[in-house]
């Protein structure tokens, strides 16, 4: 599995060197649960464009690309 995240990443501190090194974002995963689940030494941060639209609230419609 591959998740694509999007926004600041909860394991942004992972190896920093500051004073936050090693902890997760707080109000982006409160219990550490991403950090525990996804070993931030396996993950890879990317940047994720979709080519979709949001025609009307709660309706995302893809646009382009294939669809698997």
């Amino acid at each position: 599995m591959i998740p694509a995240i999007n926004g600041l990443p909860w394991w942004y501190f992972y190896k920093e060197g500051g004073r936050f090194d090693g902890q997760s974002v707080a109000c982006l995963d409160p219990a550490g649960t991403l950090f525990e689940a996804l070993d931030p030494k396996h993950v890879l941060g990317c940047v994720v464009h979709a080519a979709a639209e949001v025609p009307e609230p709660g309706v995302v419609r893809h646009t382009a690309g294939r669809v698997s």
